[in-house]
């Protein structure tokens, strides 16, 4: 006998939504072994300022390339990291993730949760 759940009007077997769960646990569990050997940013990675931004920032900044699949050719991904203005310790991390035909992630980034506003044709950064 096969139990089924009630999902949104369709039924499944509930021992495919268990697989499924399985699936999903142990992606993550390859995704953090993967990651899992991350050290900290290094100092020339922190960002000190900004062109059009004259202030201090209210927490660190760091922006520079993770280098992964060394071989046969390096792939390099760029990221900026903001860190907490509370407790960067204990606060979650949100790793943000956008983009397409003509969007970066970046961009997502600077204009939808940046630390500071951008605003289009004026050269002055102001704190979000």
């Amino acid at each position: 006998m096969v139990l089924e759940v009630s999902r949104g009007g369709g039924r499944r077997p509930i021992v495919i939504v268990l697989w499924l769960n399985f699936v999903m646990k142990v992606m993550v569990c390859l995704v953090l072994r993967l990651f899992g050997n991350v050290g900290a940013a290094p100092e020339s990675a922190l960002i000190t300022s900004l062109p059009g931004f004259s202030g201090t920032f209210p927490s660190k900044h760091y922006s520079g390339y993770v280098t992964v699949d060394r071989k046969p050719s390096p792939k390099n991904f760029f990221y900026y990291f903001v860190s907490s203005e509370r407790n960067p310790l204990k606060d979650p991390v949100v790793l943000w993730l956008n983009g397409g035909p003509g969007c970066s992630s970046f961009d997502g980034f600077v204009y939808e949760h940046a630390a500071a506003l951008y605003a289009a044709g004026d050269l002055e950064v102001k704190l979000n």
